[in-house]
């Protein structure tokens, strides 16, 4: 069978502070299996991103700098 990297996807409600962000992150890659969630607030999409992966939740100051991390992290697995 083929492998899988599996990244997911995670918006979390107006006005979510960071500590929601990290637990629905969480609750996310749990739920999904996720190998890695992306997690932002809606209305605020350029600041405070999660990224959760196994060993926990990571959370970035911006846009720009938690998509460098995830393209990374999806190298990363690839070259795995």
């Amino acid at each position: 069978s083929e492998e899988v990297f599996l990244v997911s996807f995670k918006a979390a409600p107006p006005g979510s502070d960071g500590e929601t962000l990290r637990r629905l992150a969480t609750r996310q890659r749990d739920r999904t299996g996720s190998d890695v969630v992306f997690a932002n607030t809606i209305g605020a999409l350029q600041t405070s991103i999660v990224i959760a992966d196994k060993a926990g939740t990571v959370c970035h100051p911006t846009r720009e700098v938690a998509l460098a991390d995830l393209i990374h992290r999806i190298r990363e697995a690839l070259e795995t």
